[in-house]
């Protein structure tokens, strides 16, 4: 017999995935295909006692009442084009939570491969990044959990890259967070500021859009060379890094206006970072202005790093990196992980990250 949940039919099994926080499947409702997740916490209690209960409650009508309230503004945001792929029903069904998105036929592709890519499929891919994010600010909404996992690729019939960014669970009204025991953020991408917040350092009123210009700046930088920045290993994460007083070193291969730009992403004050709206700008002018050419020197066999030791997206010393190429890497097929499979490390409010 086929099982449903609410008016979508199940065409698979659940898949647990963001790092045992929820799991989904594709699921059908009339003639379409969607990703149903199921969130594993908070759950609707059904048994305990009146005081339990209540409390239980509590958490699902302050979950719901997020979680409604921000898919509201992320659907105006949204408009045409696919860039932001927002979930079209959230809704109770016994005692889980649900929420159904567009399934699209997406690839996953390692930062790796897609540092091989032309220099105009990367600028398509940063510029359509930041078109969607920019959308999503402009209506006052931080995304709040901008990673690799969270945007993924496909081709147009026609070959076009396409990037669409997924996984608004983290995503709150600008300046208004909510409380830090329930972010849900990956740490390595976490902003200096939302890092600061979580520890209880920092007021929610400090983490705005800003903190996923920082974010993409990570993202971006992993995108062009296919790794992490890097930085003293007596730190784990990028942010902090920063707020330990040390400082992230770009790779060699980031060069001129890119690089540039890239480091005004990752300045420690959210008010000197540009904005997404101003990233966007800038990225079309750079795409424009070099059409067909690799946007990074062909690096040397072997990086060394001199001085102390460093890390490099959680690895310490040096590493071995491939040469870019303006060759167009075909993007791996893989199934799309809308509930960030690869397994989030967390930040223990008033201690160092943890995994």
């Amino acid at each position: 017999m086929t099982k449903t949940v609410g008016a979508f039919e199940l065409l698979e099994p659940f898949r647990v995935s963001g790092g045992g926080n929820c799991r989904w499947t594709k699921a059908a409702k009339g003639d379409q295909v969607f990703h149903l997740k199921e969130f594993l916490s908070p759950k609707f209690p059904t048994a305990g006692s009146e005081k339990v209960r209540q409390k239980k409650q509590a958490e699902c009508e302050s979950f719901n009442s997020h979680h409604s309230r921000l898919l509201k503004e992320v659907r105006k945001a949204a408009g045409e084009g696919g860039k932001l792929v927002v979930p079209v029903a959230f809704f109770r069904h016994d005692s889980a939570f649900y929420q159904a998105a567009p399934f699209i036929e997406a690839h996953a592709a390692s930062e790796t491969e897609i540092s091989r890519l032309s220099h105009d499929d990367i600028m398509l891919i940063l510029t359509t990044v930041t078109s969607g994010v920019n959308a999503l600010h402009t209506s006052g909404v931080v995304h709040g959990d901008l990673k690799p996992a969270n945007i993924l690729l496909s081709r147009s019939t026609r070959g076009r890259l396409n990037a669409h960014v997924i996984d608004f669970d983290s995503s709150y009204v600008t300046a208004e967070p909510p409380e830090a025991a329930l972010l849900t953020n990956d740490a390595p991408y976490l902003s200096p500021e939302t890092f600061r917040y979580i520890k209880g350092d920092a007021p929610g009123a400090s983490l705005t859009t800003k903190a996923d210009v920082f974010s993409l700046g990570l993202v971006f930088h992993r995108y062009a060379t296919g790794e992490m920045p890097t930085w003293p290993a007596a730190h784990t994460y990028a942010a902090e890094c920063i707020t330990g007083g040390d400082h992230l070193q770009l790779s060699s291969r980031v060069t001129g206006d890119l690089r540039e730009l890239l480091e005004k992403m990752l300045l420690p004050e959210p008010g000197d970072r540009p904005s997404v709206s101003q990233i966007h700008t800038r990225l079309k002018a750079l795409r424009s202005a070099r059409p067909g050419s690799s946007p990074l020197p062909e690096p040397p066999k072997r990086l060394t790093e001199g001085g102390s030791r460093v890390r490099r997206g959680g690895t310490s010393s040096a590493s071995t990196a491939e040469p870019a190429t303006d060759a167009a890497v075909p993007i791996p097929t893989a199934t799309p992980d809308h509930g960030g499979a690869r397994g989030p490390s967390r930040v223990r409010r008033g201690g160092r990250p943890s995994t």
